[in-house]
């Protein structure tokens, strides 16, 4: 009975679900039905073996397992078959993209190819064509090698832009070519004012090729149908030119030189001749008048002229006179003095005496006479006044000096230690700057000595 109980325990028994999810499950819930946990499909528990008297229980359980095994092979198969499905999307996508993308660069390739040949003019291609080429490769999407096509776009850009400006500049020069040749044209059928016209507008456009040649031409024009040009050369010519001019109808000045033009000079010149000679005699009237204007003009300034040079020489004899007179006035003020103070008034009262001749009577003037380099380097004079009084002749109340000449006269009949006794100093009391400020000086110029007898002995002047 032990065994019996043994052999019928319950094992464990595993399923496997068709979304892979495994169960673990006793046998004796074998033949039962339960559901996934996962997916909640339904499954069929296995089992050992049926007992010998359970007949009818293992058909059930026979095709149970195989409708299971199918449902999973089925479900493999599907699986598989999708991943090779997204598979082979996927890598048929990637190699359609990489093929769109080669396409798009070398799109661009050949189109920086035909414009490298354009630019260089190898090409027959319009330039707008080439430019649409690169414009439409670029702007493909998938395009990734744009950078040399970009640039090479832009070279295109700037070249169509100097073919342009190229031609531009081309058909301006043939349209100023062609108002030339019709200026040309005019001046040969003697339209001379089209032609000036067309000259003036000739010579200021901007891409006129024979500028220097049509400004020529314009100066010649101009000067063969101006009147008043004409006049005026007729007018400024001499007598001999005008009459040949009047008997030819020619002015040679080497203004004009075009033939045309010369005729047309021509005809100017003597449609303008009466004219001409009214304004010549004009201007000879206008001539005359001015050189007798200025003839009476300059016998006018010689009369002034001379009447200013004889009232300057009166002036300057009256002016001499005076100035003698003065010299004469002052040689007798020097002379004879009109006032004789005592050497202590001019050195007490200055301001009575500058500016003024004095002679001081009765003085001794002594012989160390020197040099003092604080008032100008001159010879200063030391004396005794009528009243015994000193001065040294350098002092700071009166500076007596006299010229180098006076005191060599003197230094050779004194010496130091000698002195006149008796004597009339004749000064010019003025003013001198000694240590910064203003001192009283008398200027000795004339020295008279007398002798015991009371005449003078010797005289010393300047």
């Amino acid at each position: 009975m032990a065994t019996q109980r043994s052999d019928q325990q319950p094992r464990r028994v595993t399923i496997t679900c068709p979304c892979g999810k495994r169960l673990a499950v006793s046998s004796q819930h074998s033949g039962k039905r339960t559901k996934c946990p996962t997916c909640g499909e339904p499954l069929v528990i296995p089992g050992d073996a049926l007992p010998p008297n359970d007949a009818s229980a293992h058909p059930v359980n026979e095709a149970e397992g195989v409708r299971t095994n199918t449902l999973i092979a089925l479900w493999s198969f599907v699986g598989i078959f999708a991943l090779a499905c997204i598979f082979f999307v996927v890598w048929h996508s990637h190699s359609s993209h990489q093929l769109q993308i080669a396409s798009a660069n070398d799109r661009i390739s050949d189109a920086v190819v035909s414009a490298t040949e354009w630019i260089a003019g190898k090409s027959s291609l319009d330039g707008e064509v080439v430019e649409q080429q690169l414009v439409v490769a670029l702007q493909d999407d998938n395009a990734t090698e744009r950078t040399n096509g970009e640039a090479t776009l832009a070279q295109v850009r700037e070249r169509l832009v100097q073919l342009a400006e190229e031609a531009r500049i081309e058909k301006s020069e043939q349209d100023a070519t062609a108002i030339f040749e019709d200026a040309k044209m005019r001046l040969n059928e003697k339209e001379v004012e089209r032609a000036i016209e067309l000259l003036g507008k000739y010579v200021t456009h901007p891409h006129a090729t024979s500028k220097a040649e049509a400004q020529l031409l314009l100066a010649e024009a101009k000067i063969a149908v101006s009147d008043m040009l004409v006049v005026e050369v007729l007018v400024d010519m001499t007598d001999e030119d005008f009459d040949r001019v009047t008997t030819t109808g020619e002015i040679s000045d080497g203004k004009v030189r075009h033939p045309i033009l010369v005729v047309v000079r021509s005809e100017t010149v003597r449609r303008n001749l009466k004219k001409a000679a009214q304004r010549r005699e004009e201007v000879r009237i206008a001539e005359e008048k001015r050189v007798e204007t200025e003839r009476l003009a300059m016998m006018e300034r010689l009369r002034k002229e001379e009447e200013r040079k004889q009232a300057e020489e009166e002036r300057m004899q009256i002016q001499l006179l005076a100035e003698r007179q003065a010299a004469e006035r002052l040689r007798q003020m020097r002379e004879n003095p009109t006032l004789a103070p005592q050497v202590e008034d001019v050195a007490n009262f200055p301001r009575r005496y500058i500016g003024k001749f004095v002679r001081f009577k009765g003085v001794q003037v002594l012989g160390d006479i020197e040099r003092d380099k604080y008032v100008g380097n001159l010879f200063c004079v030391p004396l005794f006044s009528s009243r015994d009084k000193y001065f040294t002749g350098s002092g700071d109340e009166l500076i007596v000096t006299t010229s180098d000449r006076m005191a060599e006269s003197l230094l050779n009949t004194l010496d130091d230690d000698e002195k006149f006794f008796n004597c009339d100093v004749y000064c010019e009391i003025t003013q001198i700057m000694r240590f910064n400020q203003m001192v009283t000086h008398a200027k000795i110029y004339k020295i008279e000595v007398y002798d015991l007898g009371g005449n003078i002995g010797k005289v010393f002047n300047e």
